[in-house]
């Protein structure tokens, strides 16, 4: 095989891909899948086309004044998911299904995470709770939280043209942000201008991503609270999106929350919006 390999896969101009030796990495199962069930395009049978996995946290940091981050946990230590409820129908089998994961893990001396995921229809809401088990307070508490698109062609935007954010213009296409100054990602504080590829600048008004499918019929919405920062990965291999939320000021004995929303919808951007809006203001 000869060519530029990997530049059409690129979004970013000068970031080519190439060859190197080759290597398989084998990792600890540590994502949750979600399965999409339409639009259902796989030939001979109703197995849905549309996978996506979500890191349920990726990692998680505490930052105390005047010291280094505090790594609480990555996804290397993995979760111990139980299920808690059944559902009607397994959308591969056509078998019945659990609607209801909780893991609860111990990190240490230092904190009790809980992780919940409820899901019913084209809806899941997610949470995620830390409880200070240790002696000095948390001045602050970041969650970093990976959605994983590789395995969902529909929803996968290589294009980047729809693949939406909030800001204060209205609904931003990310292929409108300004290239990174270095790698891949672009980072986006909430709250906070981020800079277009005209030199101007835009907002972030709110932690949520919108994703229409290729075809145009469905909106997959992805959001967190209270989210301090978005962070977009187009690339070929990993093609993620982070709502990442943060807490302050939780002393010992206290607990630190965040919730999260994900849903696929045959509707517009207008109506996934005010679906999402439903939800933020509860």
């Amino acid at each position: 095989m000869t060519g530029d390999v990997g530049s059409s896969q690129c979004p970013w101009p000068g970031m080519e891909g190439g060859y190197q030796d080759q290597s398989l990495e084998v990792s600890p199962p540590s994502a949750l899948e979600l399965w999409i069930a339409s639009p259902t395009l796989v030939a001979g049978g109703g197995d849905p086309r549309n996978l996506l996995r979500i890191w349920l946290p990726e990692a998680v940091t505490v930052d105390r004044d005047g010291e280094q981050p505090l790594p609480l946990y990555t996804k290397q230590e993995g979760a111990h998911w139980v299920a808690q409820t059944r559902g009607v129908s397994d959308m591969k089998r056509r078998r019945p299904t659990r609607q209801h994961l909780r893991a609860v893990d111990t990190l240490g001396d230092l904190a009790l995470m809980t992780r919940e995921v409820l899901w019913r229809g084209e809806q899941a809401d997610l949470e995620i709770r830390l409880r200070n088990t240790g002696r000095l307070g948390w001045d602050r508490l970041r969650l970093c939280i990976c959605l994983q698109r590789t395995g969902a062609p529909d929803f996968a935007d290589v294009g980047r043209e729809r693949t939406y954010l909030l800001t204060d213009r209205g609904f931003l296409p990310v292929a409108r942000l300004a290239p990174p100054d270095h790698g891949a990602k672009v980072f986006c504080e909430v709250g906070q201008p981020v800079r277009l590829e005209d030199e101007s600048a835009a907002r972030i008004t709110e932690g949520v991503f919108f994703v229409q499918s290729e075809d145009g019929r469905y909106v997959l919405c992805y959001a967190w609270r209270p989210a301090w920062r978005i962070v977009y990965h187009p690339s070929a291999c990993v093609n993620c999106l982070h709502v990442d939320p943060a807490m302050t000021d939780v002393p010992p004995h206290a607990e630190a929350s965040a919730s999260g929303l994900l849903f696929v919808a045959e509707c517009s951007l207008e109506d996934a919006c005010r679906r999402y809006r439903a939800w933020a203001e509860v």
